[in-house]
């Protein structure tokens, strides 16, 4: 009876041992998933951060030269007509050259 007994807890205890090992590849296994996927999102962060810091920069670049633009017409304004035609000249310019950068950025 005894012995009967000692198989009994001996089996038990081969069970339980073998539940908590496959619980912790399990819990493993999801731990190492956790990590791949923060793994892809802090490079999908990093890309978006990259790529956002580039279209500031190309907003900024742009929004400088609208800046000198209005400066100019401002200083225009106070000055005789003729002046204003060549005032939209440049910005017609300008604003050529905003789009073609925006586009050479996006190749």
């Amino acid at each position: 009876m005894f012995g009967a007994r000692k198989r009994e807890e001996q089996r038990h205890k081969e069970q339980m041992k073998q539940l908590e090992d496959k619980y912790i590849k399990v819990e493993e296994r999801e731990i190492q998933q956790t990590v791949e996927i923060q793994k892809k999102s802090l490079l999908l962060i990093e890309q978006f951060l990259q790529i956002t810091e580039k279209d500031s920069k190309n907003l900024m670049d742009c929004m400088n030269r609208r800046l000198g633009v209005l400066l100019q017409m401002v200083y225009w304004s106070n000055c005789p007509g003729s002046n204003m035609l060549r005032y939209l000249k440049i910005q017609k310019i300008l604003q050529k050259e905003c789009r073609i950068q925006e586009v050479q950025n996006d190749m």
